[in-house]
């Protein structure tokens, strides 16, 4: 929970098991994370445009 590996779906139902939660709730906070990472780099990401016919 510090950030220094990926929540599994295994280890978010072993959280939720004992926390009390559910499995969504640990994989919500794993993409959050992981999200606001990737968004403080996204200028260096590179791709193009689908253009649809």
């Amino acid at each position: 929970m510090v950030g220094h590996t990926q929540v599994s779906v295994e280890m978010a139902i072993r959280r939720s098991k004992a926390f009390g939660s559910t499995p969504a709730v640990h994989i919500g906070i794993q993409m959050t994370y992981d999200a606001s990472r990737v968004r403080g780099r996204a200028d260096e990401i590179a791709v193009e445009r689908l253009v649809v016919a």
